[in-house]
């Protein structure tokens, strides 16, 4: 099945939030946030830990120079499937 980000992202946040994950959306199909490269999710960790996550479409999605910046630094990570946010998550 080939999903475009917007799907993935839908079937991720459904799936960690029934994991019992606490999940903060920013952004949807018509807006995202107003602050360049900012993540589409934000999953709260116990302990206090947040950890960000970009959702792309599989081979063919590509971050943004904002986005690549925060990908490099190790603050957000690129996921490009349900399986791989909540490894991303669990790990």
């Amino acid at each position: 099945m080939n999903l475009n980000e917007h799907a993935i992202q839908r079937y991720a946040v459904a799936a960690l939030r029934k994991l019992g994950y606490t999940v903060i959306v920013t952004s949807n199909r018509k807006r995202t946030s107003n602050t360049a490269g900012c993540p589409d999710i934000f999953v709260y960790i116990k302990g206090g830990v947040w950890i960000s996550l970009e959702f792309k479409q599989p081979k063919s999605g590509k971050a943004s120079k904002a986005q690549s910046k925060l990908i490099d630094s190790g603050m957000t990570h690129i996921v490009t499937s349900v399986e791989e946010a909540i490894g991303v998550v669990s790990a």
